[in-house]
């Protein structure tokens, strides 16, 4: 079953501030996903994670890949959805199609 919908992605990338200590960039697309249902309880079991604070999101496959800003490397870390932050745990391919990949992600708190 499919529940379609938007989500943000947000890439994080590393900078550098002013005093020069590290500081976390962000960059943030609005894009419109399908999500699918979860996947077997035995899945999450064995990473030791919670069926219940995770959901797996289908979207275009070049979004998955890093980006680059400004000479700065930007990798896909999280994403707002249903106004909650999740966490991107895995990247997994999506049977049958090479454009769609399915996100696995996990709630923050």
């Amino acid at each position: 079953m499919f529940i379609k919908s938007q989500c943000e992605l947000i890439y994080v990338g590393q900078g550098v501030a002013s005093n020069g200590s590290p500081i976390e960039l962000e960059e943030k697309v609005t894009i419109p996903v399908s999500e699918l249902e979860t996947f077997s309880v035995n899945y999450y079991n064995e990473q030791d994670r919670s069926m219940r604070n995770s959901r797996n999101l289908v979207i275009p496959t070049y979004l998955t890949f890093d980006k680059q800003v400004s000479g700065k490397n930007y990798e896909l870390m999280y994403v707002n959805y249903q106004n909650k932050r999740y966490k991107v745990r895995n990247i997994l391919k999506r049977r049958g199609t090479r454009q769609m990949m399915i996100l696995d992600i996990q709630e923050v708190k």
